[in-house]
């Protein structure tokens, strides 16, 4: 038995969760969506393959290169210091006594 006045709340609870529910199965039916998992699966591989690399040491000297040239590849990344025009990429920020460097990971080639 619904108490006095709890069926209005009731309503609106149904209301909102249909209303997220079809804004989930729109946001889920758009064509791009795709896309977008492997833009962020590309992401996560550049991110895990970096921190593989600084893993087996000297990164600062490799970031500090970087820094220097440019852009350097490692392995089947590439370091830049200036933000690609296209294909995904991650942004690494690094903190040394000299300050701050925003560096970009990419694919290379």
């Amino acid at each position: 038995m619904v108490a006095r006045g709890q069926a209005s709340l009731i309503d609106a609870l149904g209301a909102l969760l249909v209303a997220i529910a079809l804004l989930s199965a729109a946001f889920l039916a758009r064509a791009d969506f795709e896309v977008e998992l492997d833009e962020v699966a590309e992401r996560e591989s550049l991110r895990r393959e970096f921190y593989r690399l600084s893993a087996s040491g000297n990164m600062t000297q490799l970031l500090d290169l970087c820094a220097n040239q440019g852009s350097l590849d490692i392995g089947g990344i590439r370091l830049s210091s200036k933000e690609p025009d296209q294909g995904p990429y991650v942004p690494l920020l690094s903190s040394r006594e000299g300050g701050i460097t925003l560096f970009y990971i990419t694919r290379k080639g």
